[in-house]
């Protein structure tokens, strides 16, 4: 009797144990599965106005815009202008500097009346940036046209203007500001 006792207890304490050992495993995949999403949304940068904006914008060449950078250079262009011409080698060489990181992309729109033009005079200089037309820069978040080339400016994700001026003058400023995003990025979130 004693034995049966005995063995009834182990079952009955068996049999209460289970869903107590269930319901902690439940609870141990519930915090695992929040750790995970919470992981991911830390892992996916946050997208401002620009940001969204950017990633859809229609380019000519095929190259998409970075819809995730910290900080945009709109460049207007055009291949029939002079001083254009001479600062596309400068351009081209900080696309290529900032592309790996991620954190800056650079733009073209171009002042050109045909996309034919204006992708012809990306490839002359083996630009491997994305490049708009006037008409799809304009969606661009306070995108004005220029009353003279080349000009520029620097927005950040959230569509705030940075720097707005002669290209000449914004271009060597693009370095502080990917200075700044690395910065941003390397510094743990509190």
């Amino acid at each position: 009797m004693k034995r049966s006792i005995s063995c009834l207890c182990l079952v009955l304490g068996i049999g209460l144990a289970a869903p107590v050992l269930h319901a902690q495993q439940d609870n141990q995949d519930t915090t695992a599965q929040t750790a995970k999403k919470d992981k991911k949304k830390a892992e996916k940068p946050k997208q401002g106005k620009a940001n969204k904006t950017f990633g859809r914008l229609r380019t000519i060449n095929g190259v998409k815009p970075n819809a995730t950078a910290k900080y945009y250079m709109v460049l207007q262009s055009a291949s029939w202008c002079g001083p254009c011409n001479q600062e596309m080698p400068q351009v081209v060489a900080a696309h290529e500097k900032y592309k790996e990181e991620g954190l800056v992309e650079i733009v073209l729109a171009s002042r050109d009346s045909d996309p034919g033009s204006a992708k012809a005079f990306v490839n002359k200089y083996k630009g491997k940036f994305p490049t708009v037309m006037l008409k799809d820069a304009k969606k661009i978040p306070h995108f004005k046209p220029a009353a003279g080339i080349p000009w520029a400016m620097i927005i950040d994700a959230n569509g705030e203007v940075k720097e707005d001026g002669n290209a000449g003058m914004i271009l060597p400023k693009l370095e502080q500001y990917a200075q700044q995003a690395k910065a941003e990025r390397e510094t743990p979130a509190e």
